[in-house]
């Protein structure tokens, strides 16, 4: 299922890791949830650059990210 949407939207130069990401809007706040969803076992590099990804993605919706990682 990855592989086809891959193939049609490329991945940026650099990038090597695939996640997920939601945007939830509550009650005029918005929050963005980066979920590893198919990395297998993902390292401690692996969930950093997903978090730095999905800052970015916020960034570029013009909000200031803060970052948490839940277990």
């Amino acid at each position: 299922m990855i592989r086809p949407a891959l193939q049609i939207v490329q991945m940026r130069e650099g990038v090597r890791r695939v996640s997920g990401l939601q945007i939830l809007v509550v009650r005029n706040r918005v929050f963005f949830f980066a979920d590893p969803v198919v990395n297998i076992h993902p390292s401690g590099e692996d969930l950093a650059e997903i978090a730095r990804l999905a800052a970015e993605v916020a960034r570029n919706f013009g909000f200031t990210p803060r970052v948490a990682l839940l277990s």
